[in-house]
């Protein structure tokens, strides 16, 4: 039955494509006028965006989106700063007609802002908790706000907030905190127990110049007293030349000359060229007070460890009274995690928020330190045992740290745990009719979008269905990555498919190359996607780029033909034999491999040159420079490890840590690979 259902909503969505509307120019299809809609809403185009949603048949199945794009390009501005011509009663009116979408949700988050920058607060009150996604940082700033301009305590939630994201604080809203706080906001009365004083408001300023947002710091310098508001030229000659600006200062007497001299070590910190300054900055740390030294070191250290410096944690003494962002106190966590030096980890850990310090990554360290400081097994297996259910890397590296490997958990006791009726119901979803219709346009960010939006808050069992649903119509990426939103109930055959199984393992294994490593890497780089293709322009099962593509062609004897890349047993045999290459060039270290299939096989020879000595693999994954390589290297070696499980290879499956191995220092050298 649900074969004819299925039938039935994919020739409706054919229908669909071959379409003419009355209104749409002749020769022209319905599909066509959408997508060169969509490009004049994404270029704010308003009199065209009108025009063409207006050729847009009401029965398309992506008709709410002419309606959204027609609405919102009036709306705002392309910037978020004011309102067009709508009117707050027509957000209403489209709010009610479309309630329960992705695009409702997404013109409340629009008006949001509007309304937390117009300080119409009665009505962001009203609409906040209406807001479904809550994913704006802005918005919680602008929700503080609204408290304390009720008189309520918020100072505390402020901090940690602000500290999480230079980007997010560097917000209208964010910044109207900060100054309301300082008392600075003539509209918004602050209790005097809860107003920052100009120590408070240059911290901030700090920790925006640190994500390099200045025009936020500049903004801030209002927020204070008339004798320490530097003038915007003067904080910019700081931020642009501090050795310059250093060199002309003999003493920092007085508020203002003491803040600015620390931005500029901090900035000096932070900069490249701060080894050759240690000198320098040794020399005025000495007349620094003690919580402005500890927060330049601080820098100092983070800084050195995305530099891949040798010596970065002997900066990070008395750490536990420093403020700091959560970025910075990741990465001097790495300064002393690549020392191995644990005193040094336990007090970057202390010194963490508790939010940041709950994390996954951190709370395995935080282990990992009482274990090596010499804890009772209790304390340390007791913190490991908060993240050891989970199936990421640091909860199979805390299982094993337990002596609890993993286990493949059994399926639901139905074998499948949902219905055929449940698969039926899912199919009708209009959510997952309007995914598959971008999907079928190519436009896979907004259908996965719109995927995602009607899985809230579903079931177990209906999670399942809908991962089935996205295996029977070809999308196993939306399988995995519905079958991953489980909470209780887990099918692993669901969340690591091994498709195309026959044709892969001839390919790998005269290779010698681990077939549940394979596995583990396509699933992170394109979620087993064929024709996928990154902003780069890697493409395929395993993302080759194309210069890549050619050099393993030729060196394999294999005719090389760019159109043909995509092509299935191509594209495995090409990055099967690429993934290879780097394996043997690289020792045949797995997380180095890993790491040079993510960003070139340059640079984890060059990370592994910089170490002074040895170090595990989990340390190696954890301290490498680039996020989006540290995230790919961690995921693809779990993903490894439980493929192996799942796979039931006939000889004894490393554990993740036995993966890992051991990272030696050697010089960089060269390869010939791309």
């Amino acid at each position: 039955m649900f074969r004819f259902l299925l039938i039935a909503v994919l020739c409706w969505l054919t229908n669909a494509v071959e379409a003419k509307s009355p209104g749409t120019a002749q020769g022209v299809s319905v599909d066509e006028t959408f997508l060169q809609l969509r490009e004049a809403a994404r270029n704010f185009d308003v009199a065209r965006t009108q025009q063409l949603a207006k050729r847009i048949p009401k029965d398309y199945p992506l008709a709410i989106y002419a309606d959204f794009w027609a609405f919102r390009t009036r709306f705002i501005d392309r910037k978020l700063e004011d309102t067009g011509n709508i009117s707050d009663k027509q957000v209403r009116e489209f709010l009610t007609k479309y309630e329960g979408t992705f695009p409702a949700d997404r013109i409340r988050n629009d008006w949001l802002l509007i309304l937390g920058k117009r300080r119409d607060f009665k009505t962001f009150d009203e609409q906040l908790p209406l807001f479904v996604l809550q994913d704006d940082g802005q918005l919680t700033c602008y929700a503080l706000l609204s408290r304390l301009s009720k008189g309520e305590f918020i100072t505390e939630e402020a901090r940690a907030h602000l500290n999480k994201s230079a980007a997010v604080a560097g917000t209208e809203g964010c910044t109207s905190l900060v100054i309301a706080l300082a008392g600075a906001d003539r509209t918004i009365a602050v209790g005097p127990n809860q107003v920052w004083n100009p120590t408070e408001v240059w911290s901030r300023i700090r920790l925006l110049q640190e994500g390099n947002q200045r025009t936020a710091a500049k903004r801030l310098l209002a927020a204070l007293p008339k004798d320490q508001q530097a003038d915007p030229l003067q904080l910019d000659l700081v931020l642009d030349s501090p050795s310059r600006f250093l060199s002309t200062r003999g003493t920092v007497e007085g508020p203002l000359a003491k803040e600015l001299t620390v931005l500029a070590l901090a900035q000096m910190a932070r900069e490249d060229s701060a080894v050759a300054n240690e000198g320098i900055l040794n020399n005025w740390l000495k007349r620094l007070p003690a919580n402005d030294a500890r927060f330049i070191r601080l820098q100092y250290a983070a800084a050195c460890a995305k530099r891949l410096g040798t010596d970065c944690n002997s900066w990070l003494a008395q750490v536990e009274a420093v403020d700091g962002s959560e970025e910075t106190f990741a990465w001097a966590a790495r300064a002393a995690l690549r020392m191995q030096d644990w005193k040094a980890l336990a007090r970057v850990l202390a010194a963490m928020g508790a939010e940041q310090f709950q994390e996954t990554s951190w709370t395995y360290w935080n282990a990992r330190t009482l274990k090596a400081l010499g804890a009772p097994r209790e304390q340390w297996a007791s913190v490991l045992g908060r993240i050891s259910k989970g199936f990421d890397f640091y909860a199979l590296l805390a299982r094993e740290e337990l002596g609890e490997p993993f286990v493949v958990p059994a399926r639901p006791a139905n074998t499948v745990g949902f219905t055929e009726e449940d698969v039926q119901e899912a199919a009708r979803s209009p959510h997952a009719i309007r995914a598959f219709k971008f999907y079928e346009l190519n436009l896979r960010f907004e259908g996965n979008r719109e995927w995602n939006w009607q899985l809230r808050n579903l079931s177990d069992t209906q999670l399942g269905a809908y991962a089935e649903l996205g295996r029977r119509v070809g999308h196993l990426d939306r399988m995995v990555n519905t079958a991953e939103r489980t909470r209780q109930s887990h099918d692993f055959l669901q969340r690591f498919p091994t498709p195309f199984i026959e044709k892969l393992a001839p390919i790998a294994q005269p290779l010698g190359l681990d077939l549940a490593w394979v596995y583990g890497l396509i699933r992170q780089e394109s979620r087993f996607i064929m024709n996928a293709r990154s902003s780069v322009g890697a493409s395929g099962l395993m993302q080759l780029m194309p210069a890549t593509a050619r050099f393993v062609a030729k060196k394999i004897g294999m005719e090389f033909d760019a159109a043909r890349i995509n092509e299935l047993e191509k594209n495995l045999t090409l990055g099967a034999n690429y993934l290879a290459m780097v394996h043997n060039d690289l020792e045949n270290s797995p997380p180095l491999a890993t790491a040079a299939y993510n960003a070139g096989p340059g640079r984890p020879r060059n990370w592994r040159s910089t170490l002074s000595h040895p170090v595990e693999g989990a340390i190696f994954a954890e301290i490498i420079p680039f996020t989006e390589t540290r995230t790919y290297v961690k995921n693809v070696l779990a993903n490894a490890t439980i493929y192996a499980a799942l796979i039931g290879q006939s000889v004894k499956s490393p554990s993740l840590k036995e993966r890992l191995g051991l990272i030696t220092p050697q010089s960089v050298g060269k390869t010939k690979l791309p």
